[in-house]
């Protein structure tokens, strides 16, 4: 496969591997890559570990861990997804065209992984672009159990108070998580 041939990650994971055949290194990360999800799900259905789609970057995974649960990063599920994925989103949610690939991939393998056993329980953060923020409400009607936490910004002249209030209201959001 030329390169121009390529259409999913999926398939310039395996053009990666064959470019760079001569390293096993390199192959082994491939290879851990494209099962990392597999693996997170397997450990959730086997009973051996509490797992949680999130973002799996920043304060997060160190949180979700000390919870002894898996944080398993949804990015990289809609990331190896292809087009015919992403067509769910556009077709059976009405996802406009022009809404980011890699969101309406994330919610098509949910899609297709609702009412299974897999991880069924999503942290989401209201950092992130309104597309994902979309998909967290969409999905929590269809039945995932959704948490999204808020943000808090502190503006360079909050002090006081208001930062006493804005610290306690972040303290609020992390508890929540757990």
């Amino acid at each position: 496969m030329d390169i121009e041939d390529i259409r999913s990650q999926r398939e310039y994971v395996d053009h990666c591997k064959k470019v760079h055949s001569y390293s096993p290194a390199v192959n082994k990360i491939l290879d851990l890559s494209a099962s990392y999800i597999p693996d997170a799900e397997k450990a959730y259905r086997d009973g051996g570990k509490q797992a949680v789609w999130c973002n799996a970057i920043g304060w997060q995974v160190p949180l979700v861990y000390a919870l002894d649960t898996i944080p398993v990063s949804f990015s990289e599920m809609g990331r190896l997804s292809d087009k015919e994925t992403m067509l769910i989103s556009e077709d059976y949610y009405q996802f406009p065209v022009e809404t980011c690939s890699m969101v309406k991939c994330t919610v098509a393998q949910w899609h297709l992984r609702r009412n299974t056993s897999t991880i069924n329980r999503i942290l989401g953060n209201s950092s992130a672009c309104e597309p994902y923020n979309l998909a967290w409400e969409i999905m929590k009607r269809e039945g995932y159990d959704v948490y999204n936490n808020d943000v808090v910004y502190r503006g360079p002249t909050v002090e006081g108070k208001r930062l006493e209030d804005l610290i306690s209201f972040l303290e609020e959001q992390i508890y929540d998580i757990a």
